[in-house]
């Protein structure tokens, strides 16, 4: 849970990258067009970044950041390799990568509540506790199924 957490932090630290004044535009550049997708061959100006990173906020920031970057690597390659190769597109810099993760962004912080309810049960009833008892039983309906009793599996 710890890792999730850490790793929806990233995104909303990366989406709020653009509203830092680096006063550096080669260094902005750098990291806005930084090739999240080629981030194995483009090393080198990762570590570059990074060091530059470090220089202007705080060092576990840095290091979210930097682990977002490569996660980000995996999901473009991941999409690239076995589709949809259109997702892929957002993957190309870091600048699409924030539009990306902005344009997902009510997604991430639904999962973030929805996560540890999952956790603990069956996640159909994350969304819909069970019906009240009828007859002396419980029921509920489940997507695959019209209506089932509650004690009759252990699905849940």
């Amino acid at each position: 849970m710890c890792c999730l957490l850490d790793m929806l932090r990233a995104v909303e630290e990366l989406i709020n990258l653009h509203t830092i004044d680096w006063d550096d535009d080669k260094f902005e550049l750098q990291l806005f067009g930084f090739p999240v997708i080629r981030s194995a061959e483009s090393m080198l100006l990762l570590k570059s970044i990074r060091k530059s990173l470090a220089t202007r906020l705080e060092q576990p920031l840095v290091d979210r950041l930097i682990m977002l970057i490569l996660q980000g690597a995996a999901i473009g390659m991941a999409f690239m390799l076995h589709g949809p190769t259109e997702a892929a597109s957002g993957f190309q810099t870091l600048a699409t990568m924030m539009g990306y993760m902005q344009s997902r962004r009510r997604h991430l912080v639904g999962l973030l509540h929805f996560i540890p309810k999952a956790c603990r049960g069956c996640a159909f009833h994350t969304i819909r506790p069970p019906s009240p008892p009828t007859s002396g039983h419980l029921f509920h309906a489940h997507p695959a199924r019209q209506s089932e009793r509650s004690d009759a599996g252990s699905h849940c």
